[in-house]
């Protein structure tokens, strides 16, 4: 169960992510029931990782207030230095 206030997103994959990938994650039989501010589901690529496989299944959403998904890939003061491969097929 989780009850998120004004600061950040209930449930994130992100911000810094400086790993080569980050894949096969899955969130499941969830009860997400306030979200304040923010997203309920994120996922925030400010790093250089290959985001993949990731599943929600059976998640129970009540009373967000803001976004119910917040997905971005972008570049931050917290981004290391290094190219995304713009040729990869996300």
């Amino acid at each position: 169960m989780f009850w998120n206030s004004i600061w950040g997103n209930a449930v994130e994959i992100g911000f810094e992510l400086n790993s080569d990938e980050v894949k096969n994650i899955r969130f499941g039989n969830m009860d997400i029931i306030h979200v304040e501010d923010g997203a309920t589901i994120s996922i925030h690529n400010a790093g250089q990782a290959h985001v993949s496989g990731v599943t929600f299944e059976n998640i129970r959403v009540e009373d967000s207030r803001q976004k119910l998904f917040d997905l971005a890939i972008f570049s931050s003061q917290y981004s290391p230095d290094g190219n995304r491969d713009p040729e990869y097929n996300a």
